[in-house]
């Protein structure tokens, strides 16, 4: 059992504190799941480390997103590193051990930090941190009173896809340390079982099955990954999107983009080698999928703002 006592709250007392968590609170939460940033707003009132990451992150985004003057830029972007590297300390504070959730909450802001920064390494291993403390923090019994188990593996699932679908087999070389090892890191999808009847299924935990199957696949075919003895199983292959449409949440979703989703989806499943050649059937659907991505991005360069924005996509 780990006990978890909270360290001392605080609001932030400086004036350039108070404005990056006002910051924070006018605009950066949006960017997140509202539960996800309820149980960072609730957590802040009781524990100084998610004071600090707030601060932090409020600053990064503000640098990422508005500020263009250098002497501003400058002031920020130091007000974020040292509020970073206090919530990092605190967290290493064996005084205050700290619970899974606190954990998982700040792999997250730390994660969407470091993304903000543009330090890919960092970002993914934060990333790989918390999937790895989601997979060992026990089952559906399990107590969580700041968040949502459902909550946090959603996010997860959604951070873990990216880093599957930008990085493929070279995750291996993101996240290993120094050492020189052979072993790959491929734990498979974060969810074990696809649940195929369940209506309320979301679009990013079977697009998640379908990375880590290609992932799998891919790792096999390099040698990375010895040969399984039998076909992969039902709960790792995923269903056709074309033929279970009524399984997704599709009402916050754009029909052009899952139109593509389903066509990528398609094609991935059923080509099973990463020869060139295998792709040759499949010309009118990249041309479908072309064509549909043009009118999107046509049809969204009206709608977005000139300048980045930060969001947990």
């Amino acid at each position: 059992m780990i006990v978890y006592t909270p360290a001392t709250p605080a609001y932030p007392s400086a004036e350039a504190e108070r404005d990056a968590f006002r910051f924070f609170l006018a605009q950066s939460r949006g960017c997140f799941p509202a539960d996800f940033s309820r149980a960072v707003l609730q957590a802040a009132q009781l524990d100084r480390v998610f004071t600090h990451a707030i601060v932090s992150f409020g600053a990064a985004q503000q640098i990422y997103e508005y500020e263009d003057d250098p002497a501003t830029r400058d002031r920020l972007g130091n007000l974020a590193m040292m509020q970073y590297g206090k919530a990092l300390h605190l967290l290493q504070n064996p005084v205050h051990p700290c619970s899974v959730e606190v954990l998982l909450l700040c792999c997250v802001l730390f994660a969407c930090f470091e993304s903000l920064r543009g330090c890919r390494r960092s970002a993914v291993v934060h990333i790989k941190s918390g999937l790895d403390l989601l997979r060992q923090s026990g089952g559906p019994q399990a107590k969580w009173s700041l968040v949502s188990r459902e909550t946090m593996t959603a996010i997860f699932t959604r951070l873990d896809n990216q880093i599957v679908e930008l990085l493929g087999t070279h995750v291996n070389e993101t996240v290993k340390d120094d050492k020189p090892s052979d072993k790959v890191y491929y734990p498979g999808p974060l969810t074990v079982k696809l649940p195929v009847s369940d209506l309320g299924i979301s679009i990013d935990t079977h697009l998640n099955h379908l990375f880590h199957r290609q992932l799998r696949l891919a790792l096999i075919a390099g040698g990375r990954l010895p040969t399984p003895d039998d076909s992969p199983t039902s709960a790792e292959t995923p269903i056709a999107l074309g033929r279970q449409k009524a399984l997704f949440k599709t009402e916050d979703l754009d029909t052009a983009l899952l139109q593509i989703w389903q066509l990528m989806a398609e094609l991935y499943i059923t080509v099973e080698t990463g020869s060139e050649d295998a792709w040759d059937p499949f010309i009118e659907d990249f041309a479908t999928i072309v064509r549909l991505s043009e009118a999107y991005l046509s049809r969204e360069r009206h709608v977005l703002p000139s300048f980045p924005t930060f969001f947990l996509e």
